[in-house]
């Protein structure tokens, strides 16, 4: 891939530049959504993150990782993670009514949201603390932007989503119980 910019509708992702460079945790977030990837659907780029923030109330880290996959030849998705440490966003661990095909679930002491399902274009899971801190977001889309993806730009999406709704709150509940 390269560095260049391209276009939502070109029709291979190009790499776009991240915020943030990567480290060792970043790197084991990237290795645990790797293995969440179905073996049958080949990853074609991968990257990771760690962004610093030393605003207000003190440091803060996210980690950032993303895998880029052709489940179809010339169709694109991907799968991607961020953990703050320590959380810097907040909410209720609630269903909003303007949230498509939203629904929760226990992980230990957290709470994941999944909003979207398979036939859309992005499944997202946020995990709550008690607290009401979030500190853990995974998504996969069949979108690749820089928002859903956070490392590429463009490309023809996915018929679907190649990863189910499932393994992505497994994936979550695994970073919960056993954080990188």
């Amino acid at each position: 891939m390269t560095s260049a910019a391209a276009s939502p509708t070109s029709p291979t992702p190009q790499r776009i530049a991240a915020d943030g460079q990567g480290d060792e945790r970043a790197k084991r977030l990237l290795a645990r959504l790797r293995q969440a990837v179905p073996a049958t659907v080949p990853v074609t780029d991968t990257g990771e993150s760690r962004v610093t923030d030393r605003g207000g109330a003190g440091a803060s880290a996210s980690y950032h990782a993303s895998v880029l996959m052709q489940p179809e030849q010339r169709f694109y998705a991907a799968l991607s993670a961020e953990v703050m440490d320590p959380p810097t966003t907040s909410g209720e661990a609630t269903c909003a009514p303007w949230m498509y095909a939203c629904s929760t679930r226990e992980i230990g002491d957290t709470t994941a949201v999944i909003t979207g399902d398979n036939a859309s274009q992005t499944v997202l899971v946020d995990v709550y603390r008690a607290d009401h801190g979030v500190p853990l977001r995974v998504r996969a889309t069949r979108s690749v932007t820089r928002d859903t993806s956070l490392f590429w730009q463009g490309g023809t999406p996915a018929p679907q989503i190649p990863v189910s709704t499932d393994a992505l709150v497994a994936l979550a509940a695994s970073l919960i119980t056993n954080p990188v």
